[in-house]
Order: structure tokens, then C-alpha cells, then sequence
């Protein structure tokens, strides 16, 4: 009896085993991975795209609102349901201005990584993402100095020097020759690609448009070359606007603009979600 009891137990333990192992590929395979022929630099766009102008909670609160929206009067503090002083509009605090340069000057590593993947040699390379990171590298770097004035430009994203930080005529000019540079790749195209090459469903201003990135590159570089008029060191911007006011610009309905994000938790992107 207890050998025939062993035999049962022996086949019940095989079943077992047999059931264990049968869809153990299925089931050990994670359904949202991505496989080789999925791999696309799209995946790594979006989130500069909206870390830039709609950030985090912290950086949302105190670097836009309270810093320079309040010095800006765009809103007012100091009422009786307001957690924020009315002070914060003509008093300093070196932690607000922290929160916006903290913030930008980390904003340039996602934006540096789309780049070197989507490059000549880049791991997913593509030259029309390229010249998309390009004019995103371009509005970045406008808003950052506009903000701080010298900053890194010129050896910003390499990690063997300690970055210098640029006057702000080397950096509205090389932004500029940056943005011609992706215009001159775009030229007539009007998609990143085909497939997982189709940059579409991840880009939040054209969903992959490419001639209306042509036009915010050229309106970029109409406004800082407006910008520098008559600045010293700036002999460059009267050509710039002649230039750019004989292309394309952007018109009635080509704004860049992001939607809100109903399933992003808002705590993670304050702005966005």
C-alpha cells in the first residue's frame, strides 16, 4: 500500500513539474519589453519635451510661480487663503532661484541623451530626430540664458571637462548655427520615418511634422537674432533677421502646444498632468 501510494505521489509531483514548466517562456516573458525591431529614440523625446515647460512640483512652484511670475506681477500673493507671503514679490530668496537653475541645468540631460543616440553613430540613429533634438536643444538653451545670462553652452553634456560658462553672444550664435543646421537636414521631409521610425505619437508640439519643426526653428532664430539687435558683440543679428524673415515662420495655428496629460499623475509632473 505505501508503495502504491509512493507511485501516486511520484506521477502527482511529474504532473506538477510538467505544469510548472510547459509555458514557463510565456509566462517569464515581460509582455511590455521591447524587442529589438520596437527599438526607436522616440521612447526618449517626450519627456524633455515636457520636463522643459511643464516641470516637476517643485521646480513649477518655485522657480516659475513664486520666482519669476511674482517679480513678473503675473499673479499675486499675500491674501488671506495664499500659503505664499506677498513679500516673495520684492524680497529675495537664493532658494527660489536654486529651484530654476537646478532645474535647467538638469534639463539638458535628456535632451543630450536623444541627441547622442539619434546622431551620426548613435545607437538609434536618425537624422530628422536629430534635427528635431536639435531645435529642442535650441529653445532650451534660449530660455536658460535668457534666464541666467552666462551659462555652459559650448562643452555643456561632456563629462570629461568642467564646463566654462559662454557669454551669451557665443551661445545665441551657436544655438542659431545649430538651428540652420537641423533645417538644412529637414529640408523637404516631412516625417522622422516609417514604423517605429515615425516619431508621431511621441511628439507633443507636431506629432512628427517635420516642416512645422522647420518653421519653429526659423522663428527661433528670428526671435534671438531680434534679440541681439544692437547688443554688443551681436554684428551677426542683422543678417540673422533678413534671413529668417525670407523663410517660413510659424502662423495661425502652428503654435507648439501641449496638451495636458489626464493619466500622468500630477504629482510627478505638476504642469503637464
Amino acid at each position: 500500500m505505501k508503495k502504491f501510494q509512493k507511485i501516486i505521489v511520484a506521477f502527482f509531483l511529474i504532473g506538477i513539474a510538467g505544469a510548472c514548466t510547459s509555458d514557463f517562456d510565456e509566462i517569464n516573458t515581460n509582455p511590455t519589453r521591447i524587442e529589438a525591431d520596437q527599438a526607436t529614440a522616440a521612447y526618449f523625446f517626450t519627456k524633455p519635451q515636457y520636463k522643459l515647460f511643464a516641470p516637476d512640483r517643485y521646480p513649477y512652484w518655485r522657480a516659475q510661480l513664486i520666482h519669476a511670475d511674482r517679480f513678473a506681477g503675473h499673479f499675486t500673493f499675500g491674501f488671506n487663503g495664499s500659503w505664499w507671503t506677498d513679500g516673495l514679490g520684492y524680497t529675495y530668496n537664493s532658494g527660489y532661484t536654486d529651484a530654476a537653475f537646478d532645474w535647467l541645468n538638469g534639463a539638458y540631460g535628456d535632451i543630450g541623451l536623444f541627441l547622442n543616440l539619434t546622431g551620426t553613430g548613435g545607437e538609434l540613429e536618425n537624422e530628422y530626430m536629430y534635427a528635431m533634438g536639435l531645435i529642442l536643444k535650441g529653445i532650451y538653451f534660449q530660455l536658460y540664458t535668457d534666464t541666467f545670462g552666462e551659462i555652459p553652452y559650448t562643452d555643456a553634456g561632456n563629462p570629461d571637462v568642467l564646463p566654462a560658462f559662454d557669454t551669451q553672444s557665443t551661445i545665441y550664435q551657436g544655438v542659431i548655427a545649430e538651428l540652420e543646421t537641423a533645417m538644412s537636414i529637414i529640408g523637404d521631409a516631412t516625417t522622422t520615418g516609417d514604423g517605429v521610425q515615425d516619431i508621431g505619437a511621441n511628439d507633443l508640439f507636431y506629432s512628427g511634422d517635420l516642416q512645422k519643426w522647420k518653421k519653429l526653428a526659423n522663428t527661433l532664430k528670428l526671435r534671438m537674432a531680434m534679440r541681439a539687435y544692437g547688443a554688443d558683440g551681436a554684428s551677426f543679428a542683422a543678417t540673422e533677421i533678413t534671413e529668417a524673415l525670407a523663410a517660413d515662420l510659424l502662423g495661425e495655428g502652428d503654435d507648439a502646444l501641449i496638451e495636458k496629460d489626464n493619466e500622468i499623475s500630477q504629482w510627478n509632473a505638476a504642469a503637464y498632468g
